[in-house]
C-alpha cells in the first residue's frame, strides 16, 4: 500500500518536470529543423539582398513544409526582418503570425506588434486592453524577449504580470522577469528571479523542453563606472535542438549570476556559482570569451582596501590574505566552522582574543570577529606572526599555511623533522587536511598573482 501511494505522488512530480515543459514548446517541434537551416543560411548569406532572400525563400519552403500554420515561426522570421531594417518583409510575416494565431493571442499580435510598425502608430497598449486578454502564460513568456529587446519595459511588465498570474514557476519566466528587472536596476529583485531560473534549469533538465529552446538573443551584463547595464547582442531568433547553443545559453545565464550575486555583495553565492561555471561548462567559457572575466569573479579581491591596508600593516602580500580567505571562507563574512572558527580569516575566537591583546585593542566578544574589517586586521597580523616566528629557511608560504590550519605548535614538530630531511614540506605534514589545505591555499594565492598582479615591463624597457 505505501509503494501505491508512493507512485501515485510520484505522478504530479512527473508531470510538472518532465512532460509539461515539453507541451509549452510541443507547437515549435515540427518546424526546428527547417528554422535552424533558415536562419543559419540567412547568417551565412552577405553577398546582397537578393541571394539573402533567395537563401531565406529556401529556410521558408523548409519551415513551411514542416508547419505551415505555426504563428510563432511567422513572428519570428517578421521580428529578424524588423531588427535588420526591412519593413516591408517585417509586416507581412508579422501579419501572416497574426492572422494564423487564433483568438485573443492574434489579436494581442495586432495590439502590441504590428502597431508598434505603422507609419503613425498608436497608443501604447493599454493596461485595460491588455486585461481583457486571456493569454496563456506561455505565450506570454516567448513575447517577452520581443519586448524586452525593443526596450518597452512598460510593456514587458505587463506580460509578467500576467504570466505569473498562471504560471510563475518556469525557467523563460524567471529568466525574462530577472533580465527585465535587472534593466530597471531593481538588482535585488533580478538576482532573486534569475537564480531561481538556474534553480530551475539545473533541477529539470538542461534546457526548457529538455532540448528544445528559443534564443531570441545573447545579453551580457557590463561594467562600467555607472554601475552594471544589461548588453544585447542583434536579434538571432534561434529556434534550437543544439546542445552547444543550450548549453551557451545556460552558460550566459550562469555568468549573469555569478556578476548579480556580486553586485548583491552575496560574495560566497558568487564565488560558488563561479566555481561551478568554470568546472562544468569549460568549452562554453572558452567560446563565448568569459575566461579573463571569469577569472577575476573565481579569485575576487573583496573587500579589498581592508585587505591591502591591513596586509601592508602586517608587512604581508595582500593576495596571500586573500587566498587564505577564498578557501577559508569564501568571502562569507559570518561564517562559523563546525569547530568554532569564525568570519573571513575563520579565527578561533582564543586566538582572536589573543591577537586582540597584542595589539592593544583590549578585550573583544566573539561578534566581533564576524566583522569584516577587525577579522582581517587580526587575521593578518596573526598569519605574519607565524611567519616571524619560523627560522629564516623555513619561512615559505607553505610552512606558514601549515602553522595557521593546523597551529604552531604540530607546525614545528613537522618543521624540525624537515630541517633535518630536507625535501618538499608537504611530505613531512601527517595531516591530510592541513596538507589538502596548503596545497588549495597556495594554488589560490598563485592564482590571485597571476589574475591581479601587473605585468612584468618587457626586457630592454
Amino acid at each position: 500500500m505505501r509503494l501505491l501511494w508512493a507512485a501515485l505522488a510520484l505522478v504530479p512530480v512527473t508531470w510538472y518536470w518532465s512532460f509539461a515543459p515539453l507541451m509549452a514548446w510541443s507547437e515549435l517541434l515540427g518546424p526546428v529543423r527547417a528554422f535552424k537551416e533558415g536562419s543559419g543560411a540567412l547568417k551565412a548569406a552577405g553577398a546582397g539582398k537578393g541571394g539573402e532572400r533567395a537563401e531565406m525563400g529556401t529556410g521558408l519552403a523548409n519551415a513551411l513544409e514542416w508547419s505551415p500554420g505555426n504563428p510563432f515561426v511567422h513572428l519570428y522570421l517578421g521580428l529578424w526582418y524588423a531588427m535588420r531594417g526591412q519593413k516591408q518583409e517585417a509586416v507581412e510575416w508579422l501579419r501572416r503570425s497574426s492572422e494564423l494565431a487564433r483568438g485573443d493571442l492574434g489579436a494581442f499580435f495586432d495590439l502590441v506588434i504590428l502597431r508598434s510598425l505603422e507609419e503613425r502608430p498608436g497608443p501604447p497598449v493599454s493596461r485595460e486592453e491588455l486585461a481583457a486578454r486571456t493569454i496563456a502564460a506561455p505565450e506570454c513568456v516567448r513575447l517577452m524577449p520581443v519586448a524586452l529587446f525593443r526596450r518597452e519595459l512598460d510593456l514587458a511588465a505587463r506580460l509578467i504580470a500576467r504570466a505569473a498570474e498562471q504560471d510563475a514557476k518556469g525557467f523563460d519566466y524567471q529568466r525574462h522577469a530577472g533580465l527585465f528587472q535587472w534593466m530597471r536596476d531593481e538588482r535585488q529583485a533580478a538576482w532573486r528571479l534569475l537564480e531561481r531560473a538556474w534553480i530551475v534549469r539545473s533541477t529539470a533538465g538542461t534546457a526548457p523542453g529538455y532540448g528544445l529552446g528559443f534564443i531570441p538573443y545573447r545579453v551580457r551584463l557590463q561594467e562600467g563606472a555607472a554601475g552594471m547595464r544589461a548588453v544585447f547582442s542583434p536579434w538571432l531568433g534561434i529556434v534550437t535542438t543544439s546542445t552547444r547553443e543550450v548549453r551557451e545559453a545556460t552558460a550566459e545565464l550562469l555568468f549573469n549570476l555569478v556578476v548579480l550575486c556580486r553586485a548583491q555583495e552575496s560574495y560566497r553565492r558568487s564565488l560558488q556559482l563561479a566555481e561551478l561555471l568554470a568546472e562544468k561548462f569549460q568549452p562554453e567559457v572558452a567560446e563565448l570569451g568569459m575566461g579573463w572575466h571569469l577569472d577575476r569573479y573565481l579569485y575576487p579581491r573583496n573587500f579589498g582596501r581592508a585587505v591591502e591596508e591591513k596586509a601592508a600593516r602586517a608587512g604581508l602580500d595582500p593576495y596571500l590574505v586573500h587566498a587564505v580567505i577564498r578557501e577559508e571562507s569564501h568571502y562569507d563574512a559570518g561564517g562559523a566552522s563546525p569547530v568554532g572558527a569564525l568570519g573571513l580569516m575563520q579565527l578561533m575566537p582564543e586566538t582572536g582574543r589573543w591577537v586582540a591583546l597584542r595589539l592593544r585593542l583590549g578585550a573583544i566578544e566573539d561578534r566581533e570577529l564576524k566583522q569584516p574589517f577587525r577579522n582581517i586586521e587580526l587575521g593578518s597580523w596573526y598569519l605574519a606572526h607565524l611567519a616571524r616566528s619560523l627560522p629564516a629557511e623555513a619561512r615559505t608560504v607553505e610552512w606558514v599555511l601549515a602553522a595557521y590550519n593546523a597551529g604552531p605548535g604540530n607546525a614545528a614538530n613537522w618543521l624540525a623533522r624537515w630541517r633535518k630531511s630536507g625535501g618538499d614540506p608537504l611530505a613531512h605534514i601527517p595531516f591530510p587536511e592541513t596538507r589538502r589545505y596548503v596545497t588549495k591555499v597556495r594554488r589560490a594565492y598563485d592564482s590571485y598573482r597571476r589574475v591581479w598582479a601587473p605585468p612584468a615591463a618587457p626586457p630592454g624597457d
